[in-house]
């Protein structure tokens, strides 16, 4: 597991600045030139498998095959079996396509001279070689994996090619059998490469980052491939490192449900129903938010008066402050909430923890959806699954059809009248006409595992 930490980094020697800052445009120029190799190297690779006359007529009956079998998956008369050997003969299928695609990257390879993998580095190489060798494997590196995720979705025109901003971090791999990290007078030196150090600063180090820094120069700790960010004046240094999960007791029989809800940000339920918690409250996350947009809004309107005018520099930086400290506050708050998670998780002793998947949520306007669209839950969620997986613990997103409106103890249809009021219609059910929590008893059906 990889956990990034963000640590501010002064120069011993001032000097390096013009260094620095031709480095970042020449990095951020270097990632975007990688990016366009490698997509005109697949653009190639599927221009021989339809020119080559022998791939091209393999290629098209393979398509032709899958786009029938995945057609004959549509028909709801199928049975399991049947459903199951259909996928059985397209994963088979999917096979011989790609043995096409691989016979085309090794006729692209002769056309090259270098492998798939180095299409980008040549490129680096030659045009780049005044950019250190570390940063230029790790920059290669970074786009082909990146690349190799993408291209699937662009291909079939979810997304557009991938571009790197000016301000990209500067990756860089150390040379491990050297002191990457040394004491000097009471403070802690980072070596980086050319001979160029730093004094890192760790303020009041709240989030205790001094003693991982302490950990990793002891062995106790390893640091993974990292980067350096240059905003402004100030440097940072984004210290990657490798966590290996925590041991715990876990019982296979526990799973928590997480319900975002709009009484409370996050409610924890286990799958018993007996052990329930909210976590924090939607006040701290969407009145001040909302405050802050507020006033977002406010500058907005007074920059219009100020177009190409005296004062505009200046509202706008003050713009970016207020942007910058939105988004804080929001990471934070997901920090907090994530933790307070799986804390829950660890002390009920979940092996799993179920959350709804949200995707598509925060296009609607209603109040609901404002509330999700001002929260990113995608951040939390994501928060959440890397810190359970420290412990050990298994992430699962579930649909999230009628989570909130079926009673968790009889599993019958309910009233939801209000976001927080919750009551069963079953006569038969305990808890028939009683006024339940709604977050709660949603929070209940997803640790089960959602609504079958």
């Amino acid at each position: 597991m990889i956990l990034t930490r963000k640590l501010q980094l002064r120069l011993l020697d001032e000097t390096h600045w013009s260094f620095f800052k031709k480095l970042e445009s020449d990095v951020f120029r270097a990632y975007n030139d990688v990016v366009n190799t490698n997509y005109f190297a697949a653009l190639f690779v599927d221009k021989i498998c339809k020119t080559d006359e022998e791939l091209k007529i393999r290629s098209d009956k393979l398509e032709k095959k899958i786009d029938t079998k995945k057609k004959k998956l549509k028909d709801n008369s199928l049975s399991s079996k049947e459903i199951t050997k259909i996928k059985a003969e397209l994963r088979s299928l999917y096979n011989s396509h790609n043995a096409c695609t691989r016979e085309a990257r090794e006729k692209a390879k002769e056309f090259y001279g270098v492998s798939e993998r180095n299409f980008g580095y040549d490129i680096l190489k030659r045009n780049y070689s005044h950019i250190p060798g570390t940063i230029r494997t790790c920059i290669n590196s970074d786009v082909f994996s990146n690349f190799k995720k993408d291209i699937q979705d662009i291909r079939s025109g979810k997304r557009s090619v991938r571009t790197y901003r000016k301000g990209v971090p500067i990756p860089f791999q150390l040379d491990k059998k050297k002191k990457i990290f040394t004491h000097e007078n009471g403070n802690i030196i980072f070596h980086w490469i050319n001979g160029i150090d730093f004094e890192i600063i760790f303020g009041k180090d709240k989030s205790s980052r001094r003693p991982e820094v302490e950990k990793i120069m002891a062995g106790e700790l390893k640091m993974s491939d990292s980067k350096l960010q240059i905003k402004g004046k100030k440097i940072y240094l984004l210290l990657a490192l490798n966590q290996s999960e925590e041991k715990i007791k876990l019982d296979k029989k526990i799973s928590v449900g997480v319900d975002i809800g709009i009484v409370f940000p996050a409610y924890v339920c286990t799958n018993s129903g007996l052990e329930h918690k909210k976590i924090g409250s939607i006040d701290d996350l969407f009145k001040l938010r909302m405050q802050m947009q507020k006033r977002h809004k406010r500058l907005q309107k007074d920059l219009v008066s100020t177009m190409g005018g005296k004062g505009r520099k200046k509202k706008l930086k003050a713009l970016e402050r207020l942007k910058q400290s939105e988004r804080n506050f929001v990471r934070t708050y997901n920090h907090f909430v994530s933790k307070e998670v799986v804390h829950f998780a660890t002390q009920q002793k979940a092996s799993t923890i179920f959350m709804e998947d949200l995707s598509g949520f925060g296009k609607n306007r209603n109040k609901g959806d404002i509330v999700l669209r001002n929260w990113s839950y995608f951040e939390l969620q994501s928060m959440i699954e890397y810190k359970a997986k420290l412990k050990g613990i298994e992430v699962k997103k579930i649909n999230p059809r009628n989570t909130s409106q079926m009673c968790a103890l009889c599993g019958e249809k309910g009233n939801r009248p209000t976001q927080k009021q919750f009551f069963c219609l079953n006569k038969k059910c305990k808890n028939f006409n009683k006024e339940i929590l709604a977050d709660y008893n949603a929070a209940w059906n997803i640790a089960k595992g959602g609504i079958s």
